[in-house]
């Protein structure tokens, strides 16, 4: 998801629409990740994807070019849940996109 959009963009989204952001589980986009996702990651569950997918939206707004990010340039680290060190390896040794 960091490659398809900036952390501004993602900082107006969260999964479920709520806080009046735009809601991110009902846009085409979301059905993409979650399929190549699936594709790419034997094993991973949708609840891990979703688990990833609403870590991503809430702290956009702390990283790099987020809404929220302190002038100080502090980043926010990203929060390696179960699934992520799993899917992230997976998909950076995965040599062949065109399947996805």
């Amino acid at each position: 998801m960091l490659k398809l959009g900036t952390n501004s963009l993602w900082s107006t989204y969260s999964f479920r629409g709520l806080k009046g952001k735009n809601h991110f589980a009902n846009t085409t986009i979301c059905k993409i990740v979650f399929k190549a996702a699936m594709k790419a990651v034997k094993g991973c569950t949708e609840a891990e994807l979703e688990w990833e997918v609403k870590d991503i939206l809430k702290f956009a707004p702390y990283r790099s070019g987020g809404a929220k990010l302190k002038k100080s340039g502090h980043v926010v680290a990203i929060d390696q849940g179960p699934a992520t060190a799993a899917i992230s390896s997976q998909l950076e040794s995965s040599s062949d996109d065109s399947d996805i």
